[in-house]
Parts: C-alpha cells; sequence; structure tokens
C-alpha cells in the first residue's frame, strides 16, 4: 500500500462500513423471515413485506438523496445516516407486531439510501481521481462480504439466539461508525457543494412513488401474474408518475435531477451499459440454486456452498480490478468483463447438460471473475464522468438504476425459464429433466443476448480509448 492510499485509508474504510451494512441488511433477515413470521403469526405475504418495504423505500429515496448530497454537508448527511440506520434498527429488533417491524424496516431503508448514496458521493469528494477506482474496489469488496456474510450469518443468529439480534447488532457498530466518521472523514467534505433557494419537494414525491410503484410490479409480477389486476394497476401508475416526474423536473427551479446529466452522452452510456450488466447479474443469481438443486440434484446446503465461489470470487478480484481502473481506462475493464461474461454464458449454456457438478463450479468462478471485472470499473467510470458539483445526484441516479435493473432481471430471468421449460405449475420437480434443462439453457442465452448488447453499447468508447492509447504510444516512440 503507497502513502497517498495509507493517508486515505480511514476516509475509504468509513464508506466501505457504510455500504457493508447496507448490503449485509438486505440479506441477512431473508433467512429469518419464517421464523419472524411465526412469532407474530403473520402470513408468509405479510412477512415478505418486511423485505418489501426496506427495498421500496431504500429505491425510492435514492434520488432525493442524491439530490441532498449535492445541497447539504455530506459529512453531516453521512453522519446522520448512520443514525437514522441505526435506531431503525434499534425500532426493528424491539417490534410488537408484524406491522411495527414493516414501518420500522421501512424506515431503515431510507437511512440506508442516505449512507450508500453519501457513500458513493464522498468517494469522489475525498479521493484523488488516481485512486478512485482503488477505493471503489474496496467498496465492491464490502458489497461482496456483505452479500457473502448476510444469509449465513442470519441464520446462525436466528438459530442460537433470536431474529431480534440480527437488528440489535447493527446498532453499536453505527453508532460507533457515526461517532467515529467525524474524525475520519476529513473537513472538506463537510461544506454543501451549492446553495438551493428552494427544494423540489413535488418531484421528490412523485419520484418516490413512481420508482416504489415499478419496482413493485416488476418485483411481484412473477407471483401475482403479470397480467393481474393489481399487476398492470401499479405498472400503468408507475409509468403515469414517472411520466409527470420528467415534467415537473423540466418545470422546476431546482430539479431532483439537473438536466446537465442528461446532457452527457458517456454518461448516458455508461449507465444504459450497468443497467444491462446488473439485470444480468442479479437474475442469474436468481436462477442458480434452482439449477444447482433440481438440475444437479444438490441440497441446499450444498447447492450454497457450491454458489459460494461466485462471492469468494468477487472479494478476490475486485479490490484488483479496481487499482487496474486507476491504471488503464474503466470503460476497457468493462469491456473485457462482457466478453467474459458473454464466452462464460455461451459455454455454460451447452455444458449446463453434462453430467457431474464440476462444470458448474467453473461456471461460478469465470462468473464472479467477470462480475468483479465489471462492478469497481464501473463504479469508477460513472462517478468519474459525474458533472461537477452533480456527484449525489449522479450515484443517487446510477443506483436507483441498477436496483430497479436487478429486479427487472429476475423477472425476465424467472419469464424466460418459464417460457422455453413449458413450467406452469408451482413444482418444478414435475417437469421433466429435459424440460429443466431447456429452461436454464434458454435464460443463458438470454444473458448472452443482453451482455453483447451491453458490449456493442460501449464498443465505440472503448474503440476510441484503444485508438488514443496508440496515438499516445507513437507520440512516445517518436
Amino acid at each position: 500500500m503507497t502513502e497517498t492510499q495509507k493517508k486515505h485509508l480511514p476516509a475509504a474504510i468509513a464508506i466501505c462500513l457504510a455500504t457493508f451494512m447496507g448490503k449485509l441488511d438486505t440479506y441477512i433477515v431473508n433467512i429469518s423471515l419464517p421464523d419472524i413470521a411465526r412469532r407474530f403469526g403473520a402470513t408468509p405475504a405479510q412477512a415478505s413485506l418486511i423485505v418489501l418495504s426496506f427495498l421500496l423505500c431504500s429505491a425510492g429515496t435514492m434520488l432525493v438523496c442524491g439530490k441532498l448530497a449535492d445541497s447539504l454537508s455530506l459529512k453531516k448527511l453521512f453522519i446522520r445516516g448512520y443514525w437514522l440506520f441505526s435506531i431503525s434498527s434499534l425500532g426493528c429488533a424491539f417490534a410488537q407486531g408484524i406491522w411495527w417491524l414493516v414501518l420500522a424496516r421501512a424506515v431503515q431503508g431510507v437511512g440506508a439510501a442516505v449512507l450508500l448514496i453519501s457513500a458513493f458521493a464522498l468517494v469522489p469528494r475525498l479521493i484523488p481521481a488516481k485512486l478512485r477506482g482503488w477505493a471503489f474496489g474496496m467498496v465492491a469488496l464490502a458489497n461482496a462480504v456483505g452479500v457473502g456474510l448476510g444469509t449465513p450469518l442470519g441464520g446462525l443468529i436466528t438459530t442460537h439466539l433470536s431474529w431480534r439480534w440480527i437488528f440489535l447488532i447493527n446498532v453499536p457498530i453505527g453508532l460507533l461508525a457515526a461517532s467515529r466518521a467525524g474524525a475520519l472523514i476529513e473537513d472538506a467534505a463537510a461544506a454543501p457543494l451549492k446553495k438551493i433557494e428552494s427544494f423540489d419537494y413535488s418531484g421528490a414525491a412523485v419520484s418516490f412513488c413512481a420508482i416504489a410503484l415499478l419496482l413493485y410490479a416488476v418485483s411481484a409480477g412473477g407471483e401475482r401474474g403479470w397480467f393481474s389486476h393489481v399487476i398492470l394497476f401499479t405498472l400503468s401508475s408507475g409509468i403515469a408518475l414517472l411520466g409527470a416526474f420528467i415534467v415537473i423536473e423540466r418545470r422546476a427551479a431546482e430539479p431532483v435531477l439537473p438536466p446537465v446529466i442528461f446532457g452527457h452522452k458517456q454518461l448516458r452510456m455508461a449507465l444504459a451499459v450497468a443497467c444491462i450488466f446488473f439485470a444480468v447479474m442479479s437474475g442469474a443469481n436468481f436462477i442458480a440454486p434452482f439449477y444447482l438443486e433440481y438440475a444437479k440434484g444438490l441440497t441446499a446446503d450444498m447447492a450454497a456452498l457450491a454458489f459460494m465461489l461466485y462471492p469468494l470470487m468477487h472479494m478476490i478480484v475486485a479490490p484488483r480490478a479496481g487499482r487496474m481502473s486507476d491504471v488503464v481506462h474503466p470503460t476497457l475493464l468493462c469491456a473485457a468483463s462482457l466478453i467474459v461474461g458473454c464466452c462464460t454464458f455461451s459455454a455454460f449454456s451447452i455444458a449446463c447438460a453434462w453430467p457431474g457438478i464440476w462444470e458448474a463450479l467453473v461456471f461460478f468462478i469465470l462468473y464472479g471473475i467477470a462480475n468483479a471485472l465489471f462492478i469497481s470499473p464501473s463504479n469508477n467510470l460513472v462517478m468519474g464522468l459525474a458533472p461537477e458539483h452533480s456527484e449525489g445526484s449522479v450515484a443517487g441516479l446510477y443506483n436507483t438504476l441498477t436496483t430497479v435493473s436487478m429486479a427487472v432481471g429476475v423477472a425476465l430471468f424467472e419469464t424466460a425459464f418459464t417460457t422455453v421449460s413449458g413450467h406452469k405449475s408451482g413444482n418444478l420437480a414435475a417437469l421433466s429433466k429435459s424440460a429443466l434443462l431447456a429452461g436454464f439453457r434458454g435464460t443463458y442465452m438470454l444473458a448472452v443476448l443482453m451482455l453483447f448488447i451491453g458490449l456493442c453499447l460501449s464498443a465505440d468508447k472503448a474503440r476510441k480509448v484503444i485508438a488514443a492509447g496508440f496515438k499516445e504510444i507513437g507520440a512516445i516512440a517518436d
């Protein structure tokens, strides 16, 4: 580690801890839902709201958090995010009923959004441009650790202590982090970037409702039926509110999303490619356990153990990919990731039908490398392209789009599997082996198509970067 990295390490740790806590709490609760439902006498549908309320409120407030990050003291916003997350975790731990817990989780989702967006916005504010990839590599590592630890840690705590402790452990960690963040984060991040004369309350409210409705429709469409009255109503309402949000933003004196963001072609392209990649990542993660259990006949614990290769490779490669993006243009690393992903999914669409488990293990290794090779450089690229004084807004837009894309990815892969396999009932075991394999092969070919589209979108910029590199080499040679 260089002296410059050591100098900025405390701030990077504070940022990583925030992203780790938010990601951990996204996954740690899932394994405890059956126990929580039994204790409160709740139905599975009511228990699912514990997860859904967190997701909807987190995603729905990210754009607003981005605007606040550009307008208020980013240091204070970051610390208050820790406080809000910790206090709401305490509310979750002492919940006396299912609806109390759902409400507390909604507030916790807002706290997670504040932490995540302010953490992303702090990186370009605190970390020099030449170390930005290194910092985002550490953030990606923290995310991977949160994902990897979430489910097993939640299971251990629920089994040996109580489900309430999955929330209680956040309180001392969050309060300690909040108290230390003031010392770890330099005062350069304390002052607001720009003063706003008025806040776009109508735009904030409409954006929250639009994102929450769209995310709910995409998340619940597979279970409720895409042509059910509830899904059609929420989807159409979300689209209508999204249109209203665009109209409001054009007229607002201080819009939630600054117009300068949409005038940046490279940023738009980077966001589009990231959306495609995150959709594939989420869809592949969703379908993987079904493949391992139904196509390979593994038990749930063995399937989880096999799948751990994916986050493990992410932990190993992500920090290195981040550091590489400080030397190599992030666009080239993202393009390389898309190529590796296309090749990996293409090969596995054939190999998934082979007997044995080794081809699946190799797939998870290569798939984990492709993901790690993309995420850190993509974060670096997007935040590096953020217009001056709009880093928070870009962070909010980026995380909102990727969150929605992940829900869309699950829906797309579920639909592709159902369509190709002919699966209509709730019992996958009733499908023939050939139908199962056809369904999985179809989903992996969909991944190839989506990644190829992403590669085409990034090809022009990658070509220009390579050409510029050759010109620079030629100039040095001359």
